[in-house]
């Protein structure tokens, strides 16, 4: 599931800004970053337990954006007022959307760190077998 969320925000992000910025994933090598661009870094994912086999997934998010000159915060709250707007939704690749929570954005050394969280109920699958027939004596002594 989550490679299908980080791809769905890339995927928006390429969609809201243009093929001119590049979109780091949570496993590129963060040397040498070609401003402007994105690093989409994955947070503490967190696990809730449901009745039978389900499940509720958060997936927190915190994107960086690096602005095209050193010290820009003006570009990075235009940036992160495009992203409140752009990342409410996004489509994952089996054309499931999901919507974003807890946006919030703050600025931190002149890089943008953009938070949101995608949330999702999940059903696991179970491998335990169903108990067989079982016959109880409910009759009375005497």
């Amino acid at each position: 599931m989550l490679p299908n969320i980080i791809d769905g925000i890339s995927n928006r992000l390429s969609e809201a800004f243009g093929q001119s910025y590049y979109i780091y994933g949570d496993k590129d090598v963060v040397q040498g970053l070609s401003p402007p661009c994105f690093f989409i870094a994955v947070l503490e994912a967190i696990e809730t337990y449901y009745v039978g086999k389900r499940r509720y997934r958060k997936y927190p998010f915190d994107i960086h954006y690096y602005p095209s000159e050193d010290g820009n915060n003006a570009e990075c709250y235009e940036v992160a007022e495009q992203l409140l707007e752009e990342l409410e939704y996004i489509t994952l690749a089996n054309k499931d959307i999901l919507r974003g929570r807890n946006k919030n954005y703050e600025i931190i050394d002149g890089v943008l760190h953009f938070r949101i969280n995608y949330n999702v109920f999940i059903t696991k699958e179970s491998n335990l077998d169903n108990m067989e027939n079982i016959h109880i004596n409910s009759s009375i002594k005497e």
